[in-house]
């Protein structure tokens, strides 16, 4: 087959790569682990042209491999995107921006939820519901690419949309029973996806709130659970944070019970004492 095709030069285009067929994809990196001995052996030049939302394919060839990142559409491009569609009531700038927060730079996913809040009437919260369940299934894919279970790794990030605070995979660790090196690996893709950000190297959090509170209101009527969870992984392993405990231990049961009350007292009480080391420093 080849013999037929490589009588003069070539160049082989595969849009999506991760996605593509996978006898297609074989083929593809049978011919770059190949590239020399083909072109010399056919007195040919083969060029390859692929695109991808994964840069992490590694090609065992010689040849020169150049890699060209796209940027994602930012406000400037999502307005012009509307201008191009010649909408007679432009966004203000803050929607532009709660847009593009929500759509991660998507224009299918920005035409999706304009034309569901103009066309068909429909609430904010009814599309934000349904745009961040395109964002886990385009998180789910990512993570599929990487090997990853799609349980699991749903299992990650709908845990860490009840932390109150920012997060870090040693708490997600104890939260889902997940491995550290599985963690990491789905916070990274995660990452990628635009979801989350790191701080300081250990520490996590969401890019959107508005998509943080729907997904933890998405956990909670799934696995109401984990609150209790949070509660005990904050009480053996950082007694003093009484606030944290309270909260947990409150939305978990439904109510202030007696020993929530003596945690938001302890808190109150831990707070008072720094306000008064605080005041006498100052002195």
């Amino acid at each position: 087959m080849l013999s037929n095709i490589l009588r003069s030069d070539v160049i082989i285009c595969v849009d999506d790569f991760s996605n593509a067929d996978s006898e297609i994809r074989a083929m593809v990196l049978l011919i770059a682990k190949h590239f020399k001995e083909l072109q010399e052996e056919f007195k040919v030049k083969i060029y390859m042209l692929l695109t991808d939302i994964d840069s992490n394919h590694i090609f065992n060839t010689s040849e020169t491999i150049a890699e060209y990142a796209l940027e994602k559409y930012n406000t400037h491009d999502i307005t012009q995107y509307f201008n191009q569609r010649k909408k007679i009531i432009l966004p203000q700038e803050e929607e532009i921006e709660k847009i593009a927060e929500l759509c991660n730079g998507n224009l299918n996913l920005v035409e999706y939820l304009d034309e569901e809040t103009i066309a068909y009437g429909k609430s904010y919260l009814e599309i934000l519901e349904k745009i961040v369940n395109k964002r886990i299934a385009q998180l789910k894919q990512s993570g599929k690419r990487d090997n990853l279970n799609e349980e699991e790794l749903e299992d990650m990030i709908f845990s860490a949309s009840l932390s109150i605070k920012q997060f870090s995979a040693r708490i997600l660790t104890e939260i889902v029973k997940q491995e550290d090196s599985r963690i990491f690996r789905e916070l990274n893709v995660a990452k990628q996806e635009d979801l989350i950000t790191q701080y300081m190297e250990e520490y996590y959090d969401f890019n959107s709130y508005d998509i943080k509170l729907q997904l933890a209101k998405q956990t909670l009527q799934k696995r109401k659970d984990w609150l209790l969870t949070y509660y005990e992984y904050y009480t053996n392993n950082e007694q003093d944070e009484y606030y944290y405990r309270a909260y947990y231990l409150i939305n978990y049961e439904g109510k202030i019970s007696s020993a929530s009350f003596a945690l938001l007292m302890l808190a109150y009480s831990a707070e008072h004492l720094k306000l008064r080391i605080l005041q006498k420093l100052r002195k």
